[in-house]
């Protein structure tokens, strides 16, 4: 059942944007003010000037915090969703953190990924993270949800089973747990079976599954339930995660991506269907503000504001009708440029610099912000934004 379109007020965005979910790598405390845009795997979210966070696309879960479990094409408010200064949206599950640093979150609670002791289930309206943290930042991944608590330990929940919550065990936990690890990070970003984070010294470093080498120690297969450094000796600013693949952006705003790379998702120019252990620099030349990734695609904001993908372009979602995939990054058609954008399993949206919110790909239930069409390979406004 879909949820008729409901009145929107037109938010102007001014500053930033932080790109979250499955995605999620931005560093800093979100300040109330700054917009911010996330994309799980088929529903999307936006935090406005106000602090009021309003999402669409599939709410079979709970996880567009409306109260119900219905679709929606057009957004509509988080119930009580209001002082948000930062977002965070992964494939299921929701998270936000109000003004004074207290952690909610809303959606599936199938492994206790929403930190509020419930390990079954789900939860149509934000419900507040257990343990009495502040935090600075959160990413949400599939089935677990990390954050960076004000004095800087690393916090995981949820789904634990590869050793993706870095607590030297693999139990899923329904509170907040502290990463096993001396090391202060920065920057955190949650993904299917794994986690990795930026250090404040600038080195990355992953925990989790690694099957396809995503844990960036230049072996594939195995797991680590601990932080394992990544090799290269690159500076890192901030780290994004897809479903097996992360990308890292170097303190000269170089992109390097490893982990599974078919479909041309590492943008190295190579598609064949294996993996890479290792950071590998993105080809192209661009310099970048930002990523992020999802299941099989990336994109970026260069230093100009345009954007950029790469990876399949299934339904469209690289934002341009090259083809089926591309094994570098093509700029997104339509002369936009953007403040930020965020990745879904097979959609994108962005927000230009002129305040509006676009998205492009799948639309099957809602993604794209409107009714219709069924996807699209341009960028298409979304309803209210």
């Amino acid at each position: 059942m879909h949820r008729s379109p409901r009145p929107f007020v037109l938010i102007v965005l001014l500053g930033a944007i932080a790109a979250c979910g499955d995605s999620l790598g931005p560093t800093g405390i979100g300040l109330l003010g700054t917009p911010q845009v996330a994309a799980g795997d088929n529903h999307s979210c936006f935090l406005d000037t106000a602090g009021i966070i309003r999402c669409w696309g599939w709410g079979a879960l709970g996880q567009l915090g409306a109260g119900d479990t219905l679709n929606s094409s057009s957004p509509v408010q988080v119930e009580g969703g209001i002082g948000y200064r930062w977002l965070a949206v992964g494939s299921n599950h929701s998270c936000g953190i109000l003004e004074d640093g207290r952690a909610t979150c809303w959606g599936a609670a199938h492994a206790g990924e929403l930190g509020n002791g419930m390990s079954q289930g789900r939860v149509t309206t934000p419900d507040e993270v257990l343990g009495g943290s502040r935090f600075t930042t959160l990413s949400v991944g599939d089935g677990h949800t990390c954050g960076i608590a004000l004095a800087g330990e690393a916090l995981c929940w949820g789904e634990g089973a590869k050793g993706q919550l870095g607590n030297a065990d693999i139990q899923d936990q329904a509170a907040p747990v502290g990463v096993a690890t001396a090391v202060q990070f920065k920057s955190i970003a949650a993904g299917q079976l794994f986690t990795c984070g930026v250090s404040t010294q600038n080195s990355a470093h992953c925990w989790g599954d690694n099957t396809w080498g995503q844990l960036g120690s230049g072996v594939l297969g195995g797991t680590s339930a601990t932080p394992v450094a990544v090799i290269g000796g690159h500076q890192f600013t901030a780290i994004y995660v897809g479903k097996s693949f992360v990308c890292a952006l170097s303190t000269d705003r170089d992109a390097f991506c490893w982990g599974a790379a078919s479909g041309g998702r590492l943008g190295n120019g190579g598609g064949a269907d294996t993996a890479i252990a290792v950071p590998a620099p993105v080809i192209g030349g661009h310099k970048f503000e930002a990523l992020a990734l999802g299941r099989d695609h990336a994109c970026g904001i260069a230093t100009d504001a345009s954007a950029y993908c790469w990876g399949l372009n299934t339904y469209g979602k690289l934002g341009d009708d090259i083809g089926p995939s591309s094994q570098e990054p093509i700029q997104v058609s339509g002369g936009l440029t953007f403040t930020g954008i965020t990745v879904g399993l097979d959609h994108t949206c962005g927000v230009t610099t002129t305040g509006n919110g676009y998205c492009w790909g799948q639309n099957l239930i809602g993604q794209l912000g409107r009714s219709r069409p069924l996807q699209s390979s341009a960028p298409l406004k979304v309803m209210g934004l």
